[in-house]
């Protein structure tokens, strides 16, 4: 999945469901969103790995405490950025999950489709749950910076923080 969609859904959704959390705190450890995307750069995906997840989150708990706050705040926010970024990989070719205890991909594919001839019911379901060897995420694959999705999350989180500023200035009024 792209950068953009692993940044805008995460911050979105709290904004939405947690208003109350220090809005400092989830800008300040947004770049933990991207993160994992950086071992591209080692042609594996061996940040996509729930070890990974734990170290860093782990060692932002630790840094944040020294030189912030005393607050588990930023350990349970860093665990749900970098998972977010898992769950929103887990799509094709898939992530190594448990890397390194196992060098295998874990892949989630599902279906849920309608059919024009019966609209309004479900014709086809499936899931899929696949593994692969790590030696596929070292291929040459496209790593897309920006696509039609990402362009269409980015119009619609900006629409609702616009639409939530103006709520939030009129009740000020």
């Amino acid at each position: 999945m792209e950068p953009l969609i692993h940044f805008i859904i995460p911050i979105v959704f709290l904004m939405a469901f947690a208003p109350n959390l220090n809005k400092k705190l989830i800008f300040l450890l947004s770049p933990l969103l991207v993160l994992p995307d950086f071992d591209f750069f080692v042609k594996a995906k061996l940040f996509h790995s729930i070890f990974f997840v734990l170290i860093v989150s782990f060692l932002v708990y630790l840094l944040y405490n020294k030189f912030v706050q005393k607050d588990k705040k930023a350990f349970y926010l860093s665990l749900f950025y970098l998972s977010s970024h898992l769950l929103f990989d887990l799509g094709g070719p898939g992530i190594p999950f448990f890397y390194p205890i196992s060098d295998k991909l874990f892949s989630l594919n599902v279906v849920i489709a309608t059919s024009p001839a019966k609209p309004g019911r479900i014709t086809h379901t499936a899931t899929k749950i696949a593994t692969k060897a790590l030696t596929e995420a070292t291929k040459d694959q496209i790593a897309p910076i920006i696509n039609t999705p990402g362009v269409l999350f980015l119009i619609l989180a900006v629409s609702v923080i616009i639409a939530l500023l103006i709520i939030k200035f009129y009740k000020h009024k």
